[in-house]
C-alpha cells in the first residue's frame, strides 16, 4: 500500500539520508513536489526519475507549464526515453504548443516506429499546423498501426478529403461504415467533397468506378430515412446518368423529408419543394413513362397536402405548373 511504501522510505531515510533514490520514493509514496526536488538536488541534477515523477505529478494535476519543464530536464538526461517524449507532446498539446509537441511526438516515431497513438497525435498536430501532406502520412501509418479505432480510421478520412486522394477517403468511409455502421455521425460537407471529387476522376479507371459505386451502396444500405444521404446517392446517380436510380434516390428524400412536421413548418415544406422539383425535371428530362407518372403522383399528393397552410406560396403554383407539364408530356409520350 501507499502507506507502507512511504513507512519504508522514511525507515531507510533514517539510515540514509543522502540517498536521492529514497528521497524520490518518498515523493511518489506521499505525492509531494518537495520531496522529488530534493532528489533532484541531491542527485546533482542528476537522477532523471525525479524530474519523470514530478513532471507525471504534474500533468495528474493539470499543471502543464511546470509538466513541460520537469520533462525537459529528464529528457536532457536520457534522450532515448520514449515514453518521456510522449508524456511531453501530450503536455504541448495542452498548451497549444504545436510545433514542440510535432517534434516531441517526431521523436517517439523515430524510437518508437509502431506507436500508433503518436503517429495519431502527429497527424493531427500536423493538420492543425496547416501541413497536409505530413498529416496524411501520420495518420496512414497511424490507420495502419490502429485498424480497430474508429476515430483514427476517421481523422484519415477527413485529412484523405483534405489532400484530394479521393480512393483513400473513399476506403477509409466504407471502413468506417463498416465498423461503425449507422452510428456514425456523418459530416456531410465532407462528404460531398469526397463525392464530388470521385465524380470527377471516375473514368479515369475501373478501379475507381467500382470503388465510387460500392461507397455510395454501402451508404444507402447504411442509413435509411436519412434525406442527406439520400440526396448525395441521387446526385451521384445523375452525375453517371444512371437515371432511374438517381429518380428512385430523390423519391426516398422526398419521403424521409415528409418524416418531419413539414405541413406546418414553412422552413421543412420549402425543402420538400426543392426535392419535387428535382424529380420532376429528372422526369421531364427522362420522358420515361414510368418516371413521369411516379412524379406526378408524389406532385399531387404534396400539392393537396399543401393547400391548408401553404395556399398563398408561390412554391404551391409552381408544383401545380410542373404537375401539368408532366401531364402534358406524358400523354405526348402515350401519344407517340
Amino acid at each position: 500500500s501507499t502507506q507502507s511504501t512511504w513507512e519504508i522510505a522514511r525507515d531507510m531515510l533514517a539510515l540514509r539520508p543522502d540517498d536521492p533514490l529514497l528521497w524520490c520514493a518518498l515523493g511518489e509514496a506521499t505525492s509531494d513536489k518537495q520531496y522529488f526536488i530534493k532528489a533532484w538536488d541531491m542527485s546533482n541534477r542528476r537522477l532523471a526519475r525525479s524530474m519523470r515523477s514530478l513532471a507525471r505529478l504534474c500533468s495528474q494535476k493539470e499543471q502543464w507549464e511546470e509538466s513541460i519543464q520537469y520533462y525537459d530536464n529528464a529528457l536532457a538526461l536520457n534522450p532515448m526515453f520514449g515514453a518521456n517524449w510522449f508524456s511531453l507532446g501530450h503536455a504541448c498539446m495542452k498548451t497549444e504548443k504545436w510545433l514542440r509537441a510535432a517534434h516531441s511526438f517526431t521523436r517517439v516515431v523515430q524510437l518508437d516506429p509502431e506507436n500508433g497513438e503518436a503517429w495519431s497525435n502527429l497527424g493531427a498536430i500536423f493538420l492543425r499546423l496547416g501541413k497536409l501532406k505530413e498529416a496524411f502520412r501520420a495518420m496512414g501509418e497511424s490507420m495502419r498501426l490502429m485498424e480497430y479505432s474508429w476515430r483514427v480510421k476517421d481523422n484519415f478520412f477527413r485529412v484523405a478529403v483534405e489532400v484530394e486522394d479521393f480512393q483513400q477517403a473513399g476506403r477509409a468511409l466504407i471502413a468506417l461504415l463498416e465498423m461503425e455502421g449507422h452510428r456514425y455521425k456523418m459530416d456531410f460537407p465532407y462528404l460531398s467533397r469526397l463525392v464530388n471529387g470521385m465524380i470527377a476522376e471516375i473514368n479515369q479507371t475501373e478501379a475507381k468506378q467500382t470503388l465510387a459505386n460500392q461507397l455510395i451502396e454501402r451508404l444507402a444500405g447504411t442509413y435509411t430515412d436519412v434525406p442527406e444521404i439520400y440526396n448525395t446517392c441521387a446526385a451521384f446517380y445523375e452525375e453517371t446518368d444512371c437515371i432511374q436510380k438517381a429518380f428512385d434516390f430523390l423519391i426516398k428524400q422526398e419521403r424521409a423529408l415528409k418524416i418531419k412536421d413539414w405541413k406546418n413548418v414553412p422552413e421543412h415544406f420549402l425543402e420538400v419543394v426543392a426535392v419535387a422539383k428535382k424529380h420532376s425535371e429528372l422526369a421531364r428530362k427522362s420522358k420515361d413513362i414510368m418516371l413521369l407518372g411516379q412524379s406526378s403522383r408524389a406532385l399531387m399528393n404534396t400539392i393537396k397536402a399543401s393547400r391548408e397552410n401553404f395556399s398563398k406560396y408561390k412554391e404551391l403554383e409552381e408544383m401545380m405548373q410542373w404537375q401539368q407539364e408532366i401531364e402534358t408530356l406524358q400523354a405526348q409520350v402515350l401519344n407517340g
